[in-house]
């Protein structure tokens, strides 16, 4: 009897509502609810859509359809609360922000020629934005197992990738402070490059270090002194190692090269230098110096005699290590030697080139040895040929060390 009443009310709340207005929303307004009777539905069939009206009942609705399925679907809605996400037109996704107003985050996706899959890690922080285009894209730059990956201006199979090795501790590499400009990384050929590695090369504050084939507490650091003009170095296409001094060119004791020659300051900075300029060389040449402690005698050009036979030649101590001879000079010469003890350890040479009196003449209580028997006693050869070498050994005595010919006292 219960199930015949049931059934009836069916047909008659069927009658009412086929009985009412015609239209696509005949009355809008229905005040029921589906099951509140208590009464509770397994699945609910319906076809192409269900319409909602919403709070308030106007002429927009909410309309929930279906594409025409070719298989069982199933749309699944989690256990939460929170707000449907729709697709956009375009394949887009806007987010509002907390603040609504004009500006929306935009997420957009570029028509794909292939399945592709982004993965969201399991952990929270923010994207990595590019302003280039799709990976493998001019100027696109892409992440990779442990790095990063650039394009460059050309989309091509050539790209820059950067990767870490695996740290060991915590590593920061900063970026300085420029001005504007464009600047480039010093590159290694060392995949282990770093401080204190072996081979390694790195900088420092206004220097670069050099470890060395060892990593240990020594390494070679080249330190340019603040400049006060433009400097410029340039290492020539030679294979070598490099001259050290431990002074700037043109400072006390300083040495430096030039043009086929290096240059000494000297003990006083000013505008006086000692060069060493060689030869140009027809043949290789070696020159040795002596382990022992002295000064060298220089070879410089012949001094020539005066012609006037009664005018002396005065040697110098600067004139220590030349070569006098009396080549025309129109009669006997005499070469005055200055005092012995202001020229110990040098040399004088006297040749005699032409057949007439050439004169040493010693200063007054300096000796001759061997060759006088008197301090102040000059020696006199005039045949041509003769020559002699004299040394100075001490602040009064004079040595003959070479010499050609007879060579007389005169007193």
């Amino acid at each position: 009897m219960k199930k015949i009443f049931v059934m009836f009310m069916v047909l008659l709340m069927a009658g009412f509502a086929f009985a009412g207005p015609r239209g696509p929303f005949p009355n809008k307004e229905f005040g029921q609810d589906l099951g509140k009777d208590g009464r509770s539905y397994n699945d609910l069939y319906l076809k192409n859509k269900v319409i909602m009206e919403g709070a308030t009942s106007d002429a927009y609705e909410t309309t929930i359809t279906v594409t025409d399925p070719t298989a069982d679907r199933t749309i699944t809605f989690p256990n939460s609360s929170g707000t449907v996400v729709l697709e956009a037109t375009g394949a887009t996704y806007t987010f509002e922000g907390t603040t609504a107003d004009a500006y929306e985050t935009v997420l957009s996706v570029i028509d794909p020629t292939a399945d592709n899959t982004i993965y969201f890690p399991n952990a929270s922080g923010l994207a990595v934005l590019s302003s280039g285009a799709a990976p493998g894209e001019a100027k696109s730059f892409i992440g990779i197992d442990n790095g990063l990956t650039f394009e460059g201006a050309t989309a091509d199979a050539h790209e820059v990738s950067l990767d870490v090795a695996d740290p060991t501790a915590d590593v920061t590499y900063r970026l300085p402070v420029a001005a504007a400009g464009t600047y480039g990384l010093m590159s290694s050929t060392l995949a282990t490059n770093a401080a204190d590695i072996k081979n390694s090369v790195y900088g420092g504050t206004n220097q670069l270090i050099f470890e060395g084939a060892t990593a240990d507490a020594y390494e070679t650091i080249i330190t340019p002194t603040d400049a006060t003009a433009d400097r410029t170095i340039t290492l020539p296409d030679a294979s070598g190692s490099p001259v050290l001094s431990t002074g700037v060119p043109q400072a006390t004791n300083s040495f430096w090269g030039a043009s086929n020659s290096i240059v000494f300051e000297g003990a006083t900075a000013d505008e006086f230098e000692i060069s060493l300029v060689p030869a140009d060389a027809a043949a290789d040449a070696t020159v040795t110096v002596p382990a022992k402690t002295g000064t060298i005698a220089l070879l410089t050009q012949t001094v020539t005699a005066k012609t006037q036979a009664d005018t002396p030649v005065t040697v110098s101590a600067g004139d220590a290590g030349q070569i006098y001879d009396n080549t025309g000079a129109g009669g006997a010469v005499v070469f005055n030697l200055p005092e012995a003890s202001t020229v110990i350890g040098k040399s004088f040479t006297f040749c005699v080139t032409a057949a007439q009196n050439l004169d040493v003449n010693p200063a007054d209580g300096d000796t001759i040895l061997g060759l006088t028997n008197a301090a102040g006693d000059a020696i006199r050869n005039a045949t041509l040929g003769g020559s002699i070498t004299l040394t100075v050994l001490d602040a009064a005595n004079i040595v003959a060390t070479a010499y050609q010919g007879t060579w007389n006292d005169v007193n």
